[in-house]
């Protein structure tokens, strides 16, 4: 029943920092925006984190421990997906270069700080409940079938989206050894792109663009996107350095 508990707290803890994601990037960038790399209403790097929060959490230890492992497990899981996809797949994810007492752009003291202290909200203001209110979960029929509607889901997006990955990055690899570049793609910018084009140039509607932007393009037009978004950084990169 132990992994039975934990699928369900990965999902919930998917599905809860998807939304905080939602609305602080809706309202950072000034209009709605899907955060994370696949396509729904779930972030995996939040459902890992919760669930290590929630076995950290079962731990005895003093508060000031606690604490500390809280802010090291959040800021290396961070890390390691960042340094994945920026250094494989060439996608950037996120962008903390321009931030104080950063590590090479992947993470930084003051979001360290914000994983912490929400870490520290969790253990003191759900983590007392979550295990009731888990339990209720076990008991409900329908709760099972929505757990396995969820993990089909996720499965099948994470195999979309990880097929997108490969794509970008034989492209970006192609792009940086015809021009002897070392640009990767900065996937919140790219997602802008091509919503923009879809908008533009054909009759999809706000939903699809919102939640499966790449899926209506062809692989042609995916490879011309790539390119143009490509162009676009070295260009600016160039001008950058001139001046």
């Amino acid at each position: 029943m132990v992994l039975i508990s934990l699928m369900f707290i990965f999902a919930l803890g998917s599905l809860a920092g998807w939304i905080i994601e939602f609305f602080y990037r809706s309202i950072h960038n000034g209009h709605l925006t899907n955060p994370g790399f696949l396509n729904g209403t779930y972030l995996p790097m939040y459902g890992f984190g919760i669930s290590f929060l929630y076995i950290i959490s079962s731990m005895d230890m003093s508060i000031i421990i606690r604490v500390i492992i809280f802010g090291i497990t959040t800021t290396v899981l961070e890390l390691i997906t960042g340094l994945i996809f920026t250094n494989y797949f060439k996608i950037r994810l996120w962008d903390y270069s321009k931030e104080l007492l950063n590590f090479k752009g992947q993470i930084c003291l003051r979001f360290s700080l914000y994983w912490t202290v929400l870490s520290l909200l969790f253990y003191l203001m759900i983590y007392p409940h979550m295990e009731s209110f888990v339990n209720i979960l076990e008991e409900s029929y329908l709760a099972y079938i929505s757990l396995g509607f969820y993990y089909g889901l996720i499965t099948m997006d994470i195999y979309e989206s990880f097929s997108l990955a490969v794509k970008i990055r034989k492209a970006v690899m192609e792009f940086n050894k015809k021009y002897l570049t070392g640009l990767r793609i900065d996937m919140r910018d790219f997602k802008m792109t091509v919503r923009t084009y879809l908008k533009k140039g054909r009759k999809v509607n706000s939903v699809e663009r919102f939640f499966v932007p790449f899926t209506r393009l062809s692989n042609m037009e995916l490879l011309d996107r790539f390119n143009n978004e490509l162009l676009q950084k070295m260009k600016k990169k160039v001008h950058f350095n001139k001046k």
